[in-house]
């Protein structure tokens, strides 16, 4: 089980440490379009469209260094920013 630790937003973008609350299969309702997000290898992107449900859940993030990408959220692991 992987401990969760928080960290300021520059932290999770240099890769220290694991972020707390992370969008996933089991919670993909929370994310919604236009809510900046974290990913650990595009970092940071904008939720653009949602689709799915469960397993199947999938978002288009817009990562502004990587483009566009569209993410499993039952792998991606996501963490919301403000």
């Amino acid at each position: 089980m992987m401990n969760c630790l928080t960290f300021d937003n520059q932290s999770l973008a240099r890769g220290k440490g694991f972020p707390c609350n992370q969008f996933g299969a089991q919670d993909p309702g929370s994310l919604r379009a236009g809510m900046k997000v974290f990913h650990a290898k595009f970092g940071e992107g904008t939720a653009q469209t949602l689709e799915g449900a469960g397993d199947d859940a999938r978002a288009q993030i817009n990562f502004p260094r990587h483009g566009i990408k569209w993410l499993a959220l039952s792998v991606a692991k996501l963490t919301p920013l403000p």
